[in-house]
């Protein structure tokens, strides 16, 4: 029996397995792409490593003609901003009468009272506190720190406020400062990394 119309059978029928010329087409076509797409990341670091080495020849050029970046213009506003923002804030609470969280003419007690705070409430230099009592203190915040505010009188009864809180870089720059806002003098000082923040007011100045 000849086997011929069954070979032809099973040689038309992988034939027919085989793909179109247009599907052939389209996987050169994806081939190609792929292909490019791999090629593509070392033409970026091939374009990033020229820009790198303009860069660097640059640079050298301006250091051997002893260039040097201009000074930042931005330190003294950005020190003067914070000065305004903190005598804006302590004035601001020197002027409210919320009450006292503690009543005591003792700064060694008040310290040990006031537990919330992290640092203890300190003994201010007497020389720049003045005829000044202590009347208590109460908690308060100054500029995001938590602080104690005391007051304190003079012998006609008239208030000031003083502030502490621990000392950071940023309140730092502040000591030794001393300016004048709606008629209240703001005093700032360090002393043992504590900061203090005074207000007076009238007769005070």
């Amino acid at each position: 029996m000849s086997t011929e119309p069954l070979d032809r059978a099973i040689r038309d029928h992988y034939e027919s397995q085989q793909p179109s010329p247009a599907m052939l087409e389209r996987l050169r076509s994806a081939t190609a792409t792929a292909e490019r797409g791999r090629r593509r990341p070392w033409r970026l670091l091939a374009a990033a490593a020229m820009v790198l080495a303009t860069l660097s020849v640059v640079w050298w050029q301006l250091d051997r003609s002893g260039f040097s970046p201009p000074a930042p213009t931005t330190v003294v506003a950005d020190s003067e901003e914070l000065t305004q923002r903190v005598v804006a804030e302590v004035v601001k609470n020197h002027f409210k009468d919320v009450g006292l969280d503690f009543t005591t003419g003792s700064y060694d007690q008040l310290a040990t009272a006031m537990t919330g705070l992290n640092f203890q409430v300190a003994t201010p230099n007497t020389e720049r506190m003045g005829a000044l009592d202590l009347q208590g203190g109460r908690y308060c915040s100054l500029q995001g720190h938590i602080a104690a505010q005391l007051w304190l009188e003079d012998s006609a009864g008239r208030r000031a406020t003083l502030y502490q809180t621990l000392v950071d870089p940023m309140l730092d720059e502040l000591d030794g400062q001393e300016v004048e806002q709606d008629g209240v003098l703001v005093s700032f000082w360090v002393e043992d990394e504590v900061f203090f923040a005074r207000a007076l007011t009238g007769a005070h100045l």
